[in-house]
């Protein structure tokens, strides 16, 4: 990264997914921080797990992420809590509900965000795939996810 980062000239991101268990100690994040800090990025993102992982892994608190920003040079942002802008609510059908599912496991709302598409049309959408067994839905924490295989 450090001889990436002499040569490249232009802005250079890093993010850095903690994960429970794993890297969400104060000494796991410090060194990770220090690593960074090395090749200077110009912004860092600090993201955990917001969606059912392929492997089995969990969140950290956004508590504990907020906490570790401060370690990072410059501050890190957290982006684990996803927020939708204004929709303009198009028409939403059953096959451009599959196809953004086959990409990624995702929320009622992450699919009315992610295709700025009505509400109660994503709704009845899900429901039909979900009960022609197009869909399948998976919990994870408090949020349920819907999965196309």
């Amino acid at each position: 990264m450090r001889a990436f980062r002499a040569r490249f000239r232009w802005e250079l991101w890093l993010e850095v997914v903690a994960l429970a268990g794993f890297n969400d100690t104060d000494s796991a994040m410090k060194q990770i921080a220090r690593l960074a800090q090395s090749f200077s990025p110009d912004r860092i993102h600090l993201n955990t797990v917001v969606r059912p992982p392929a492997e089995r892994v969990s969140a950290v608190p956004l508590k504990k992420l907020r906490h570790f920003a401060g370690m990072f040079s410059p501050k890190a942002e957290v982006i684990a809590e996803f927020k939708h802008g204004s929709c303009s609510f198009v028409r939403a059908d059953d096959r451009e509900i599959m196809a953004m599912l086959k990409r990624r496991p995702c929320s009622l709302e992450d699919i009315v965000g992610g295709l700025g598409a009505d509400p109660d049309r994503v709704k009845a959408c899900i429901a039909r795939l979900v009960r022609n067994g197009n869909v399948r839905k998976k919990r994870h924490g408090t949020r349920v996810y819907y999965i196309c295989d």
